[in-house]
């Protein structure tokens, strides 16, 4: 699925390796804490922060995924998500 999507495209093009995760994890709920991880920042600061374009294709890759799978649809509480600090499973 996501092959032909042109926002993962975009995504995959700049960051190959998030591209290799986003496959990885699309449709499971580890899928979810990953995004939340990207587009909230885990890093304590230390992340540049991705291009406009990149930012929006990874917007709208959530988007999809949480339509396309409700069941692994988090609060959009940003401070619940802080609190509980999901853990990204290792490779």
């Amino acid at each position: 699925m996501l092959d032909n999507n042109p926002q993962f495209n975009v995504v995959k093009k700049a960051f190959p390796h998030i591209g290799v995760k986003l496959k990885e994890y699309w449709g499971r709920d580890s899928f979810v804490a990953y995004m939340e991880g990207l587009l909230h920042g885990t890093r304590e600061g230390t992340r540049r922060g991705f291009q406009t374009d990149v930012l929006m294709a990874l917007h709208h890759l959530s988007e999809q995924h949480k339509a396309a799978y409700p069941q692994f649809v988090v609060a959009d509480d940003f401070w619940a998500y802080v609190e509980s600090k999901p853990e990204i499973p290792a490779r």
